[in-house]
């Protein structure tokens, strides 16, 4: 019986062996999820019902040996721990998440979006990099610096994940619009009445703007 058994039935992509070891794996996942869950239980008692950073790094590090770090490496939440080779996230509410295929970086706010652009003209690419945008953004009112310069293009991912950044108004005739230089990728995003005192001498089908010799991206 076992000879007529073929190889692609035990270790094929659904094979038996490959299914076991899915099986064990996720059993393993789901087991340190529940003690670094249980940590942040304990550190919440530590202090009153409110997570303190600094408590639960101690105790991931100090009760189960995990290894910790800020996710935006500012000492502050969302924060990531490895444990066994298996990294979760914890946000500031106590959740706790596998970080497979989360973004490199998350973009819910306005205050998060002006941050990211400073990231950019600073040096941080983004290269290999996914960044995603969590939340419509409203750029009512803000005087926007755009994303990148002419020497720090972004060259990452910028996922919008089909939400809008609406109201981003602007002037001149150079760096206008959203990015002022991308090199990556603009995906499943939405600008929804943006406004420009100065009239483009071109608009391109990729959505980018020639003003003068500086080429900008509104989307």
């Amino acid at each position: 019986i076992l000879a007529s058994v073929s190889i692609a039935t035990l270790v094929g992509e659904n094979g038996i062996i490959t299914k076991t070891n899915e099986s064990k794996t996720q059993t393993e996942k789901a087991s340190i999820q529940e003690k670094i869950q249980l940590e942040v239980i304990g550190a919440y008692a530590q202090n009153n019902g409110k997570l303190n950073y600094d408590i639960l790094k101690n105790n991931l590090e100090t009760n189960i040996k995990a290894s910790v770090y800020a996710k935006n490496n500012d000492d502050n939440f969302p924060m990531i721990t490895n444990l066994d080779g298996y990294e979760f996230q914890i946000t500031e509410e106590g959740k706790v998440k596998s970080t497979e295929g989360m973004p490199d970086l998350e973009i819910t706010t306005v205050a998060e979006l002006q941050e990211f652009s400073k990231k950019v003209k600073a040096g941080d690419t983004f290269e290999g990099k996914t960044v995603a945008l969590m939340n419509d953004i409203d750029l009512r009112g803000i005087a926007w610096d755009p994303i990148g310069t002419s020497e720090n293009g972004f060259c990452g991912t910028f996922d919008g994940n089909n939400h809008s950044i609406s109201n981003l108004s602007m002037s001149g005739v150079n760096d206008l619009g959203l990015f002022d230089t991308n090199q990556g990728t603009i995906q499943n995003l939405t600008m929804t009445s943006p406004s420009f005192s100065s009239v483009p001498d071109e608009i391109n089908n990729d959505g980018r703007y020639d003003v003068g010799s500086t080429r900008c991206y509104c989307c």
